[in-house]
């Protein structure tokens, strides 16, 4: 009775934040999951972000992400979870995590039927590798803004790594995965940017075209290309600007 007023998902926040687990997630109702059991030999499709706020893009990027993930060998809507993950640095803008924002975050992407999961994996190859050792064989999607591969195919963020950026992509692509690549209006000239003008380092255009050769990455084909001029930064920039047209942006919850 002493905890009848204790939110679980502070708690599971928390355990996070100490770095006494890696990663905790939450169903619809709210309800505090544990990824190894609720994700055991499933299919899995993920969507990593700050979802602050959400808007009609990431709604978009999942839905027709989920339409191709469905078309992989094996994968079927009973068989899948679609998961929306919040990693702890992207949970505030100063460093500070604040449990109000993140309950608030956890709730509007469960009021649009998702569920959500917060981890300690900053980079995409570790959250993967951790993913996939609970999903077993399955197979795994992950939803990618084009702007994103450009941090994927830095080199300098793996200086960690013995192996490098090589190292890295192995642990990413190792297992069943795929990178579904959503496109992005280019900031400079305005046109379509997305995986077929792909800008990366020339000397790295040989591991992008093997990649794309075997099958462990694709384009995002049916986006809404009206929808492509909105960015999270640009919302939050409205709302705190008592700017009404944000409303514009994200979805009705």
């Amino acid at each position: 009775p002493a905890f009848e007023g204790v939110d679980n998902r502070i708690i599971s926040l928390n355990l996070v934040k100490r770095d006494l687990t890696d990663a905790t997630m939450f169903d619809l109702c709210g309800n505090v999951l544990q990824p190894a059991t609720a994700l055991y030999k499933r299919n899995i499709l993920l969507m990593r972000g700050r979802f602050r706020p959400v808007t009609k893009v990431h709604l978009d990027m999942i839905e027709a992400g989920k339409k191709q993930f469905l078309n992989e060998e094996d994968v079927t809507e009973e068989n899948m979870s679609v998961i929306f993950e919040l990693t702890l640095k992207d949970l505030t803008a100063d460093g500070k995590i604040s449990d109000k924002d993140f309950i608030d975050r956890a709730e509007l992407l469960g009021s649009l039927g998702y569920t959500v999961m917060i981890s300690n994996y900053l980079k995409h190859y570790k959250m993967v590798d951790y993913l996939a050792s609970i999903a077993k064989e399955k197979r795994m999607g992950v939803i990618v803004g084009v702007y994103n591969l450009h941090t994927i195919f830095d080199e300098r963020y793996y200086d960690n790594l013995p192996g490098g950026l090589l190292e890295a992509l192995g642990k990413g692509f190792g297992h069943n995965v795929k990178l579904f690549i959503y496109p992005a209006n280019n900031v400079d000239t305005g046109e379509l940017y997305g995986l077929h003008n792909l800008k990366i380092p020339a000397h790295l255009n040989g591991l992008l075209t093997y990649l794309k050769d075997n099958n462990k990455m694709e384009a995002v084909k049916e986006y809404n290309q009206r929808l492509l001029h909105i960015m999270s930064d640009d919302v939050l920039s409205k709302i705190k600007a008592g700017v009404s047209s944000w409303e514009e942006d994200v979805p009705m919850e």
